[in-house]
């Protein structure tokens, strides 16, 4: 059998395709690798695992660059869902987790706290319409204490539970009108 060393090009019979450096015929440092169903990682290497800084294309066209550990994204990163859907921020085993932006396809930004992929604890959310909410997230949806500055003028501030107004709060009108009190 033979050992690659340094620089090379392995065409293998099932499909994959890796073009970078060897080490003892082990893929190690930098390298590009083509699967045999489309997808493509730009990247270091570790010992044949991806590992450290790249980019990787999933067969869906998503594209994702940042950090892996091991073969799993970790770290900081960018994942390009496509159409308008991007999420930008801190990865953990592969999920999105921590602090990180989020912009969806409908043209919605979500910028706060994620918990296993789940918009979870504070975090600001600017809608297409130009609404503000700024408080807390449970579940991926407005829950607890928050703010909302609609584009009309409006402003509430107070209790939030699954996405609506609900228990104590203060609607404040553009003319400085305002209720204070239970809402639901």
């Amino acid at each position: 059998n033979e050992i690659y060393e340094g620089e090379g090009d392995l065409h293998k019979t099932d499909g994959e395709h890796y073009k970078g450096h060897f080490t003892n015929g082990i893929y190690n440092g930098y390298g590009e690798l083509t699967y045999k169903n489309g997808e493509q990682y730009k990247g270091s290497f570790e010992m044949a695992v991806i590992n450290g800084k790249g980019e990787y294309t999933y067969s869906d066209k998503s594209v994702y660059s940042g950090e892996f550990t091991k073969g799993i994204r970790n770290g900081k990163g960018k994942m390009n869902y496509g159409k308008g859907h991007i999420y930008e921020g801190d990865w953990v085993n592969g999920k999105r987790h921590g602090e990180g932006k989020e912009q969806f396809e409908n043209g919605d930004k979500y910028e706060g706290s994620f918990v296993n992929e789940i918009m979870e604890g504070n975090g600001k959310m600017t809608f297409k319409n130009k609404d503000v909410y700024i408080g807390t997230f449970h579940d991926g949806k407005r829950d607890g204490k928050g703010e909302q500055k609609y584009c009309d003028g409006r402003l509430y501030v107070g209790d939030w539970v699954n996405n609506k107004k609900e228990g104590k709060g203060k609607m404040t009108m553009k003319n400085k009108e305002f209720y204070d009190g239970e809402t639901s």
